[in-house]
C-alpha cells in the first residue's frame, strides 16, 4: 500500500498538450474554412511547409483541401501546399488499392473461420467526405485473441512475413508485450496484425468481443470491409493516438472529430468501452484538447461535434483506480518513473481479480505476492522477504527442504500414475493458484492463470506424456475458449475449444527430463474466454469458469 501510494504521487503523468504551432494546424484541419485559413496564415508567419514535423505533415493534405483552394474561397492558394493538392489523385488510388488488398485478406481469413475488423487509418476512410485526404502507410487489422496464432499462421502461408526480417517465432514472442506486429508481402502491402486493439491489455482478452459483435460493413471503392462502430472506434483511435510515444496525436484528434459527427455515435457506449479498456483518461484529455480548439467564436462544418464532446466529457467523469494507474504508466517518461508505474499497475491488476478480492484487498495483495514468489503459505511472506533483502534466497530454499532432500512442490508422480481431482488431499495439492474449490471429481479455473504443480520421476533423457482430462466452458454466447500452456515457464502448447465443434476430452503434453527443474514440473494455464453460466443464461451460477480439470495422468510415449 505504501509503494502504491508513493507511486501515485511520484509517477507524475505528463499528458499530451498540443504546442501553439500544433494547435494552429489542428484548427486549420477541423475549423470552418475561413477560420481554418486564418489559423493556417498564423502558422505560416513562422514556418514553411518544409518545416512541418511528423505530426503536422499528416494533417497537411487535409489542410490543403479545407483551408485553401476550396471552390469559391477568397483565400490565396498557398504555393507550398500545391504539391499536397496535386497528390490527391495518387493518394486516393493508393487508398483504394489498399482497401482492395484488405478485402482479399479478410475474405481469406473468413474462409478459414477467422473474423477480422479494420480500424484506424483504413477503417477511417469512410468517415471522411474526401477519402484522399486520409493518408497512411499500412493497414491495421484486429483478429480475435483466441485465434491470433491461427491468423498469423494463415497469413504466413499466404506470403506474409514479419517486418524487419524477423522470424515468425518473434511474432509469437511479442504477443505478451505488444498488441500486434507488422507483416508484409512481396507486393509491398504492409499489414499491422493486432491481437489486442490497444497497448497494455494483457488481461481479459475476451473484452474485444463487443468490438466484433458491433462492427459494421462499409464499402470503399469496390471493397467491402468490416470496421468498428463509431462509438467504439473513437476509443481505439484516441487510445493509440494519446500514448506518450505516439506520433499520431494530431491525426487522432481529426479522426475523433469525424467519428463524433457520425449519426451512429453514442457517447454512453463510447464511455463504457473506455472504462472497459481503462482509457477514460486518454479520452478526457482528447476532449479537453478539442474543446480548446472549438473555443468561443470557432465554428466547424462538423455539425454537433462540440455539443457531443461536452456530453462525452460528462459520461467520462467517473474513472477507476486501474484507469488512473494505466494513464500514469502510458504517459510516464521512460526510466525509473515508468518502471515504477508499471510495477504498481501490475500489482493492482493481479490483486484486483475477483477470486483474490474475496478475502479483501489486503489479502488479495498478499496472495498475489505469494503466487509471484512461489510460496506455499501467506505467513512465509515476511520471512522470505527478509531473506531476499539479505541476499540469501538459496539458503531459504535449502532450509525449507524436507529431510529427504526433495522440495514440497506437490505430489510425486511416475510413469503410469493417474490422479483424480477430488479423490484425496494428495491429488488436490497439485492444484495451486487460480482454482475454485473442487466439486466432486473436478475443479474449475477461476482466474486468468491457473497452476498445476507436481514432481515427476524421470530418468536422464527419458520422456513421457502428461495427459490432462479437461472440459471447457463454451456456450452460444461465449463460443471460444483458448488455453496457453507453459511448462516451467516455457510456452509449450495452445488448446483451443469452440462451441460449434467437437471438443476433446483430454489434452496431451510431451515432457522430457530436460524440461524439469530438479524434478519439478509446473504447468501454467493461461485461460482466455472464461465466462459465467449466468451470463450465458444456462444457470444462476455467477462464477467465472474456464476449464474444468478432472484427471492428471503420466503415460509412456508409445
Amino acid at each position: 500500500i505504501f509503494v502504491a501510494s508513493f507511486s501515485l504521487v511520484g509517477s507524475c503523468r505528463v499528458p499530451y498538450r498540443p504546442s501553439h504551432r500544433h494547435a494552429l494546424v489542428l484548427q486549420a484541419a477541423i475549423a470552418s474554412p475561413d477560420q481554418a485559413l486564418s489559423a493556417w496564415k498564423q502558422w505560416r508567419l513562422d514556418f514553411r511547409v518544409a518545416d512541418a514535423d511528423v505530426e503536422e505533415s499528416r494533417l497537411l493534405p487535409i489542410v490543403a483541401v479545407r483551408a485553401v483552394g476550396q471552390p469559391g474561397s477568397t483565400g490565396i492558394i498557398d504555393p507550398e501546399l500545391a504539391n499536397k493538392r496535386h497528390n490527391r489523385r495518387h493518394d486516393w488510388t493508393a487508398n483504394m488499392l489498399r482497401a482492395s488488398a484488405c478485402r482479399d485478406v479478410a475474405d481469406s481469413l473468413r474462409n478459414a473461420g477467422i473474423d477480422s475488423v479494420f480500424f484506424k487509418g483504413i477503417g477511417m476512410l469512410s468517415a471522411y467526405a474526401d477519402s484522399s485526404v486520409r493518408t497512411m502507410n499500412d493497414a491495421d487489422m484486429l483478429v480475435p485473441w483466441a485465434l491470433r496464432r491461427e491468423a498469423i499462421e494463415h497469413l504466413s502461408e499466404h506470403g506474409f512475413v514479419p517486418l524487419y526480417g524477423l522470424p515468425l517465432s518473434a511474432v509469437y514472442d511479442a504477443e505478451g508485450t505488444y498488441p500486434g506486429f507488422g507483416m508484409t508481402r512481396a507486393d509491398g502491402f504492409e499489414l499491422d496484425v493486432h491481437w489486442r486493439p490497444l497497448h497494455i491489455l494483457g488481461h481479459h482478452p475476451d473484452q474485444d468481443d463487443v468490438i466484433f459483435a458491433n462492427a459494421k460493413t462499409v464499402r470503399l471503392g469496390g471493397a467491402d470491409l468490416r470496421i468498428p462502430d463509431p462509438s467504439h472506434h473513437i476509443v481505439l483511435v484516441v487510445g493509440h493516438g494519446m500514448r506518450h510515444d505516439s506520433e499520431a496525436h494530431l491525426i487522432s484528434m481529426v479522426d475523433a472529430c469525424q467519428l463524433l459527427a457520425s449519426d451512429q455515435f453514442d457517447a454512453s457506449r463510447a464511455a463504457d468501452l473506455a472504462r472497459r479498456y481503462e482509457r477514460t483518461t486518454a479520452m478526457t484529455d482528447a476532449c479537453k484538447i478539442l474543446m480548446k480548439v472549438f473555443q468561443v467564436g470557432v465554428a466547424t462544418e462538423l455539425v454537433g461535434v462540440p455539443e457531443r464532446i461536452e456530453i462525452l466529457q460528462a459520461q467520462l467523469h467517473r474513472r477507476t483506480v486501474g484507469d488512473r494507474l494505466l494513464a500514469r504508466q502510458l504517459a510516464a517518461p521512460p526510466g525509473p518513473v515508468a518502471d515504477r508505474a508499471e510495477r504498481v499497475r501490475a500489482t493492482y491488476v493481479t490483486s484486483s481479480q475477483v477470486p483474490l478480492l474475496q478475502g479483501g484487498m489486503l489479502r488479495g495483495v498478499a496472495e498475489a505476492t505469494r503466487i509471484r514468489w512461489g510460496l506455499t503459505r501467506i505467513r512465509h511472506l515476511t520471512t522470505h522477504g527478509l531473506w531476499v533483502l539479505g541476499g540469501r534466497r538459496e539458503l531459504l530454499d535449502r532450509f525449507r527442504r524436507s529431510g529427504g532432500g526433495r522440495k514440497h512442490n506437490g505430489p510425486l508422480l511416475a510413469i503410469g500414475d493417474c490422479l483424480q481431482v477430488g479423490s484425496n488431499d494428495t491429488a488436490n495439492s497439485m492444484l495451486r493458484s487460480g482454482w475454485w474449490p473442487t466439486e466432486g471429481s473436478h475443479a474449475w479455473t477461476q482466474s486468468i492463470e491457473a497452476v498445476i504443480a507436481f514432481d515427476l520421476e524421470l530418468q536422464s533423457e527419458q520422456r513421457c506424456n502428461v495427459v490432462i482430462g479437461a472440459v471447457a466452458n463454451c456456450n452460444e454466447h461465449h463460443p471460444i475458449l483458448s488455453v496457453d500452456v507453459r511448462v516451467n515457464g516455457k510456452r509449450r502448447a495452445t488448446w483451443r475449444y469452440q462451441f460449434d465443434r467437437p471438443m476433446p476430452a483430454s489434452q496431451r503434453i510431451e515432457i522430457g527430463s530436460d524440461d524439469l527443474k530438479g524434478g519439478h514440473c509446473q504447468l501454467l494455464l493461461i485461460v482466455a474466454g472464461s465466462s459465467s453460466p449466468r451470463s450465458a443464461g444456462t444457470s444462476t451460477d455467477s462464477r467465472t469458469l474456464g476449464l474444468a480439470v478432472s484427471t492428471v495422468s503420466i503415460q509412456p510415449i508409445s
